[in-house]
């Protein structure tokens, strides 16, 4: 997410960005942009941090699962990928279209290991907007 997109979508987003030039942007308890700058600090010392900022849920592509349920975040409920919902830049041909999971942190790791695992026990949301819902119902 790009900075003006950030404040379009995002105006009460909290930025924080490391010295390293990491970021992540807290909105209300959501983590709205977590980007690590290679080089710099962990992934899981970012999130960390988010955590101790009043950051207690997110949602991701299902490609971050195994991340961000090794650093405390546990599954809620997800929605199919909507190519209409693409980020700019995206294309079919050379990116791989992947479900959407929303996270609430318990500090615990998933029991769900994989996506498929967890696709299977969850049935999916009609849209992101339900399965955001969802989620929030449950923090």
């Amino acid at each position: 997410m790009t900075r003006s997109e950030l404040a379009q979508n995002h105006p009460n987003a909290k930025m924080h960005v490391t010295d390293g030039g990491s970021t992540i942007a807290i909105d209300k308890g959501d983590l709205v942009a977590v980007c690590k700058n290679p080089g710099d600090i962990k992934g899981s010392q970012l999130l960390q941090f988010a955590v101790k900022n009043e950051g207690n849920k997110l949602d991701s592509y299902d490609g971050n699962h195994g991340f961000y349920i090794k650093n405390g975040f546990e599954l809620v409920s997800w929605c199919k990928w909507d190519q209409s919902f693409a980020p700019d830049g995206w294309e079919e041909a050379n990116c791989k279209a992947e479900n959407i999971i929303f996270y609430k942190y318990t500090g615990r790791e998933s029991e769900y290991k994989t996506p498929a695992d967890f696709y299977k026990a969850i049935p999916a949301s009609k849209d992101y907007d339900t399965a955001y819902e969802e989620r929030d119902k449950n923090l």
